[in-house]
């Protein structure tokens, strides 16, 4: 009789035929549930071998932070059978995937670490067939991360998810990051509050909006390519700042070219939330190589905003931080300042920035909502 967290293995063996393939379930024991539970079950040599176990130091590690050389730097993939059980016990999907360490200095380095989950055909199946996210219609993925809330660790652990969760809640013109928490068990044991989240690639445009994951441009920062080439954008860039904005037929032009709506609430958000580890990182932009298709950006990595770290108190003016001299040299500042020389442009950027601070990021609603995300977490803790 089975009276504690197990997992269990099991295959079915007969004469003269071949052997099953291998069934996993996993047993979990909660008094009361209030989060999904996701599952993650494989021979704990992978994860924690001294010195080959993806989540270990390993034998190379430098003595120093961040690391570097530990085996939680490395992008080796391990076999994992991932079962997903929704807020109420019921199971939401049960499948092989791969699972590797995900994330940069900050992430990597926490005792609990981050990971991504991939669907392959070689583990199965390609593809997730079950919506992880409530907060878009969104039935199947790809893959999808158990984040460790970042340099949010051990704070809130859903300040990035959540931010992101009110601007699409909202409806507001920004490409955001789907976010769910969810209780995390490797092997049976209790491995903490994780932050279900969407993994910004090509997938989350083919997933998000139906492109062909193959054709699309997928840039960071200043010059860095993640899918495509900068080609586009460089031409796009050069062709508008390089007009007259504040006439309105040269405006329509940029208006082709760059998706305004888009611009306008990613700064307004961007800003207002006073994120100081922005724009010249945390910055991601797109565009399917179609010819309609316009340049967006996708809103990311929201842990040093709302006074999350010591650098980003939150009586800074992180507008006119951006607007200031300090985005001087940042293209993507540049782009939005051009915009702003159209009066009408300028009156359409300052209206909803008095509009979402009167409403969504109303000190009262907001905090009501935070309160709402907090205790959705607390029986977990």
């Amino acid at each position: 009789m089975i009276t504690e967290n197990t997992v269990v293995s099991a295959k079915v063996f007969k004469a003269g035929l071949l052997d099953s393939k291998s069934v996993v379930g996993s047993f979990i024991f909660r008094e009361e549930q209030t989060l999904p539970i996701v599952c993650l079950s494989t021979n704990p040599e992978y994860f924690f071998n001294p010195d080959t176990g993806i989540y270990m130091l390993g034998p190379n590690a430098s003595t120093e932070f961040p690391y570097y050389g530990a085996n939680f730097w490395s992008d080796t993939e391990i076999p994992v059978n991932v079962q997903w059980i929704d807020s109420y016990g019921k199971l939401g999907f049960d499948q092989k995937m791969g699972v590797r360490i995900h994330g940069g200095t900050v992430s990597r380095t926490r005792p609990m670490r981050s990971l991504r989950l991939l669907a392959k055909d070689e583990y199965g199946k390609d593809e997730i067939d079950y919506p992880l996210f409530s907060t878009k219609y969104q039935p199947k993925n790809k893959r999808f991360l158990l984040r460790n809330s970042g340099s949010d660790y051990l704070k809130t652990m859903f300040r990035d998810g959540f931010i992101h969760n009110v601007l699409i809640s909202n409806g507001l013109h920004v490409d955001a990051v789907c976010f769910n928490p969810v209780e995390v068990y490797i092997n049976g044991q209790f491995w903490g509050i994780h932050n279900a989240r969407e993994k910004v690639d090509r997938y989350y445009l083919k997933y998000n909006y139906g492109y062909d994951e193959d054709n699309v441009d997928l840039l960071e920062e200043q010059n860095d390519v993640m899918e495509g080439s900068f080609d586009a954008f460089n031409l796009h860039e050069s062709t508008i700042v390089n007009l007259d904005l504040s006439q309105d037929a040269n405006f329509s032009i940029a208006d082709s070219l760059f998706d305004v709506l888009n611009i306008a609430d990613y700064y307004i958000s961007e800003t207002y939330i006073n994120h100081l580890d922005w724009p010249y990182n945390n910055l991601k932009f797109w565009r399917a190589r179609v010819d309609t298709a316009k340049w967006r950006y996708i809103i990311f990595d929201l842990d040093a905003t709302l006074g999350g770290v010591s650098f980003a108190p939150v009586e800074f003016d992180a507008l006119d931080r951006a607007m200031g001299s300090y985005g001087d040299t940042n293209r993507h500042v540049i782009i939005c300042r051009k915009l702003l020389e159209n009066r009408t442009y300028f009156e359409y950027f300052i209206n909803p920035y008095c509009d979402l601070a009167n409403t969504v990021f109303n000190v009262k609603n907001f905090s009501e909502s935070v309160d709402k995300a907090a205790d959705r977490i607390e029986y977990a803790i």
